[in-house]
This record gives C-alpha cells, structure tokens and sequence, in this order.
C-alpha cells in the first residue's frame, strides 16, 4: 500500500478533467450527473419591502404638509394651527398605514401570480391609488369637523392622490435599489459557494477512490463490500452537492459508511464512535459540514501513528445551538507527520462564514487528550429553517 499517496485537495483542482471525472463518479454511483454543483433557483422578483424610514415621514410630513396646503395657516391661532397639522397627519399617517399593510400581506401574494412587468406596475399603482382614495373619502368627515373652511371631497381626494404618489415613487426606487443590491449580494455568496463545494467534493470522492485501490490487489471481497459502502457515499455526495441543507442523520450516516471505507484500509488503527443527542437527526445542517474534519482526523491522527488513533464525532443540544465536534487522540496540533496545506479546513471555515455570517466559527485546538479537536456551533433558528 505504500505505492498508493493520499490525494490532497492540491491534487484534485477542478479543472477541464473535473467534469469528466464527476461523470464517471456519477454513473458508478448511479446518480444523474447534471453538470452543476449547486441546485440553480429560479429567482423570480418579489414584492418590494417599503424602506422602514417612511414611518418618521408619516409622522413629521404632517408638519410641513400642513402650511403648505393652507394657505392662512401662519395668521390662524394656535389651536386652529395644531387641528390643520391633525387634520393632515391623521390622513397622511393612516393612508401610509394601510398601504405598508398592503405591502406586507396583500401584495406579495398578488406578486406571485404576475409574470409580467405591466401587470406588477399596475399593482403599484392600483394598491396606493385605492388606499388614498378609501382612507381619504373614510377620514374626510373628520378633516372637514377640524377645519371651519376645508376643502371639497373631490379636491381632497386629488390632494390625498399627489402626496401618496409623491411619497410612494421615491420610497419604491430606493426599495427596488436595496433590492437589485441585495439580490448580487446573495449571487455573489452563492457563487463562493459553489466553488467551495466543487472543491470539496472532488478532494473527498478521490480519497475514498484511492482507499479502494489499495483494496483490490491484496483482499479482493473487501473491496467488493468496500465498493457498495463507496457507491452509498458517493450518492450522498453527488444528491446533496444540489441541496442547500441536509438531515444531520444523513450526514451522520454518510460519515460511518466513509470511516468504514477508511478502516477497511487501516484496519485496527482507526477506531471510531459516532453519538447524537435523541432527536438531532432531523436538524437540518449544511452538507459535507463533517467530512472534511473527519477525513482531517483520519489524516493526521490515524494515518500519521503506527499504532493508529480513535475518531469521534459527537452532536449535542446547547441552549439555542447544536455543537458538532470531531476529535481524535492522535498527535495533535503539530504532531502529525503528514504536512497538508490546509485547503479543506480553510475551505470550510469560509463556507461557514458565508452561510452563517460569522454566527458559526469552526473552532479547533489541542484536546485534553492531547489530539486534535475541531468544533463548531450551529444557531438552531438557522438549522431549523
């Protein structure tokens, strides 16, 4: 077997061979191989959330909106001034109400069944121009008992219709601009994504294929036991490339069928123990979160010793977040014989900052063991979503 080298996420860059290669992978496993690493969603546009500053317009419009609509409002009294700043507030402050209400339960759904921009305009256009048009005729009685000389219904109504629109325009372009920011933040992160996963799939399926090739020569119905376990993995590996979260059961699942493979190849040196707290399966956690710690253990802490080392992979509740850990009782930090780059760790400790902003560090130091320990720290409204 000392023919055969470990193969580094160095060796295995995706390249022009990549897809070729992931073919192969995928035919052996029996999956359908499409060419990508992550699922493509259809983005479709939806209804624009109203800037939250629009709520301090509603309430000190009223006062400049006010002088401006009354022509005596400086020469009146000063209990006439504060029920013509009523009398405009009141008006101005429920029509924004109810049109921010309309953008949050009412709008969306409608968005949903239109495709075509003409028809999301004239949603716009129909939500504020009815919610002027029903507050104001609903709040003209009290406008016109707080004014001795208000003025008539219609030219209420076109006054109530400039200022929503005079409101409204500038409050959806500033909402489509967040928008169109927020949407090339989120491609651009799922694009980092995407490369991290197409490097991380190739580096552990090309590890568990160098396992078996030291198994066909020397013990031939290993390899033939080793190879069912290795087309379960590679399933795994390929289904949940295209989805953004997976059960930590199959991840769980996926690591003992992958620490079976590599004991096939250490034999008595590796020794493993995989344990959750009751009712973690179903936690939902991104995917291939493990395997690159295990297969790190694996490295460095089994294949660097004679005498091999124990791998184990523990999940736990603690307060609002599942703790995942993986250690060994290996040489720990330093110890190791064999000298990685780094590429796998780094590779993941980027996915989690990515997918969790900052909110999931990977945490690894010397355990009391004296091996290696690698921790991390789901939030549980994350994993639950």
């Amino acid at each position: 077997m000392s023919h055969l080298t470990d193969i580094t996420a160095q060796d295995t860059r995706v390249g022009r061979e990549g897809p070729v290669i992931s073919l192969a992978l995928a035919r052996c496993a029996g999956v359908k191989y499409t060419g990508r690493v992550t699922e493509t969603r259809e983005i479709r546009e939806a209804a624009p959330r109203l800037p939250r500053e629009l709520f301090f317009i509603y309430f000190f419009t009223p006062l400049v909106a006010a002088p401006a609509l009354s022509t005596s409002f400086f020469e009146a009294p000063p209990s006439q001034m504060l029920r013509d700043v009523a009398a405009t507030g009141v008006p101005f402050l429920a029509i924004g109400l109810t049109i921010h209400a309309s953008y949050t339960f009412v709008l969306p759904r409608l968005f949903a069944r239109s495709s075509r921009p003409w028809q999301r305009g004239a949603l716009h256009v129909a939500v504020s121009g009815f919610a002027a048009l029903a507050i104001g005729t609903l709040v003209y009685p009290f406008v016109s008992a707080l004014r001795d000389r208000g003025p008539s219904l219609g030219v209420w109504l076109v006054r109530c219709l400039v200022v929503t629109c005079a409101v409204m325009l500038p409050a959806l372009a500033v909402a489509r601009l967040r928008h169109r920011v927020d949407a090339q933040r989120e491609a651009a992160l799922r694009a980092q994504l995407e490369a991290l996963q197409a490097r991380t799939n190739p580096h552990f399926l090309f590890n568990a294929m160098n396992t078996i090739a030291c198994l066909v020569r020397q013990d031939p119905r290993l390899a033939e036991h080793t190879v069912v376990r290795l087309s379960e993995v590679l399933r795994y590996a390929l289904s949940s490339s295209h989805r953004d979260r997976v059960a930590l059961g199959e991840e769980l699942a996926m690591l003992r069928d992958y620490l079976e493979i590599q004991r096939a190849r250490f034999g008595s040196r590796l020794r493993y123990a995989i344990a959750a707290d009751p009712g973690l399966e179903s936690t939902m956690v991104p995917p291939l979160v493990l395997e690159p710690l295990v297969e790190n253990a694996v490295v460095h802490g089994v294949a660097s010793t004679r005498h091999g080392a124990k791998v184990q992979v523990t999940a736990r509740r603690s307060g609002n977040s599942v703790v995942l850990r993986v250690e060994d009782d290996g040489p720990g930090p330093g110890g190791s014989r064999h000298r990685g780059t780094g590429t796998s760790l780094g590779d993941l400790a980027r996915r989690l900052e990515l997918l969790f902003d900052g909110a999931c560090p990977l945490i690894t130091r010397k355990n009391e063991r004296g091996g290696f320990s690698a921790e991390l720290s789901l939030p549980v409204p994350t994993v639950q979503a």
